[in-house]
């Protein structure tokens, strides 16, 4: 068990190399105190960098056609930290699926989806027979210290995540405090960066939606702009038709080969998952771009200056949630035909999504007769329409269009799984653990 005195501060606090570490707290007023931490560092030319700021040197690593990408070492630290007055116990989670919910991870991809563990700690919970109530002691952090690990860059991806979770109790009784209810969690993709002398790689994207009259053309006006006026009360509250337009293009001088999973058109409709989440229609890209099994014949790549272009007609339920997205991602691993630059594409990657607003008014409709239509037009449209079954609106419903961009440099593609196959193994896997005391 870890045991102590009193740690902190809780919060940002200063490292040994004068270096400021954020961590990650989730928690509500029962348990405010609850972090998790992970840091990874590099020491490249006597400068210490972030491990996600690595970047490698292609040129030289595949000069002569030879394969000569250099190994890296990496020093990383990882937290759960319980800055709470009381003791916390670790539970299990009923959400995830294997209901490990305390523990701190580093590792690869290698192959996919297979791990390959650098750290692997998961801490023993309430109802793994574990013979006592495993917990966290108060002003106390379980940490794995500075470790370091040297491996290849020919490996572009590694992973840390840490999650906290578990009950507030009275040191004495054992019973909850309050119903505190404790949980932190972090996730840290660590992507390196490869230099072959290509420059940026230029990919870009573009979303839109616009109404469509009654003659089914689209006019100038957005479907955003639509239901802003709804809100105003300057158009009628009703379903109208519209035309979701998506455009991805390779803006570079040089042919760009697709992570063709993760290159999509998505749409979203009012029919929901088991989950209560809206389903979504997702149209890919052209199937020329699918990688084949072999990898001696390549995909088409994307060529320069090409785009991708998509259409989908929708009608729009302005008192539910509409959304739509459009990715491209190039490919994060290619030896096509003994290619040596695996990642030149690695960081071709952009997206952009647009969040509908919804109404907030109700319509005031004053019948004439008593058989009068309702206000909310459900006349069936000549055009391939979404289903049309109600769900209740959110309790929180925005009155503005959410409009995004994300992709390179990291911006907006955490989100993203990774699938590519990593040619080697390599890492150590250690299960050394301390728990230690934070001094004011």
């Amino acid at each position: 068990m870890a045991t102590g005195n009193e740690v902190g501060p809780a919060g940002p606090f200063e490292i040994n190399d004068g270096t400021i570490e954020l961590q990650s707290r989730r928690g509500g007023s029962a348990c405010p105190c609850s972090y998790v931490s992970t840091k990874c560092t590099s020491t490249i030319d006597g400068n210490t960098v972030d491990c996600g700021d690595i970047v490698v040197n292609g040129t030289a690593a595949t000069a002569g056609g030879v394969d000569n990408y250099p190994d890296v070492t990496l020093d990383y630290t990882m937290e759960l930290c319980n800055y709470n007055d009381y003791p916390m116990e670790f539970s299990r989670s009923q959400s995830s699926e294997d209901g490990e919910s305390n523990y701190m991870l580093f590792w690869f991809n290698d192959p996919w989806p297979d791990r390959t563990y650098i750290e692997e700690e998961r801490f023993c919970e309430i109802g793994q027979g574990c013979g006592e109530a495993v917990r966290l002691e108060k002003q106390t952090c379980l940490s794995i210290p500075q470790r370091s690990v040297t491996t290849t860059t020919r490996r572009s991806e590694y992973f840390m995540q840490a999650q906290l979770n578990g009950p507030l109790v009275d040191e004495n009784t054992g019973r909850r405090v309050d119903d505190g209810f404790c949980y932190a969690y972090a996730f840290d993709p660590i992507s390196f960066r490869y230099d072959y002398g290509d420059g940026e790689c230029r990919v870009n994207t573009e979303i839109s939606c616009k109404v469509v009259d009654s003659n089914g053309v689209a006019t100038e006006e957005s479907c955003a702009e639509r239901i802003e006026a709804m809100n105003r009360g300057e158009e009628a509250i009703e379903i109208f038709d519209s035309i979701i337009e998506g455009r991805a293009c390779n803006n570079n001088a040089r042919d760009s080969f697709l992570q063709y999973e993760q290159c999509n058109f998505k749409v979203s409709t009012y029919e929901r998952n088991r989950r209560g989440r809206l389903r979504r229609v997702t149209v890919k890209y052209d199937d020329r771009f699918v990688p084949p099994d072999n990898v001696a014949n390549p995909a088409t790549p994307m060529r320069p200056n090409e785009c991708q272009e998509f259409s989908y007609e929708k009608e729009i339920d302005p008192r539910q949630p509409n959304f739509h997205q459009i990715n491209i991602q190039g490919m994060l691993f290619n030896n096509f035909n003994g290619n040596m630059s695996f990642f030149r594409d690695k960081d071709c990657h952009d997206f952009s999504f647009e969040n509908l607003p919804i109404v907030t008014v109700e319509p005031i409709v004053i019948p004439e007769a008593p058989s009068d239509s309702p206000s909310i037009s459900q006349t069936p449209s000549s055009k391939p329409s979404m289903s049309m079954k109600p769900s209740p609106t959110p309790s929180v419903s925005p009155s503005k269009s959410m409009i995004g961009k994300g992709g390179k440099g990291g911006k907006g593609s955490n989100s993203w799984s990774y699938s590519y196959k990593s040619p080697t193994n390599g890492g150590s896997r250690t299960r050394v653990l301390n728990a230690r005391n934070r001094k004011k």
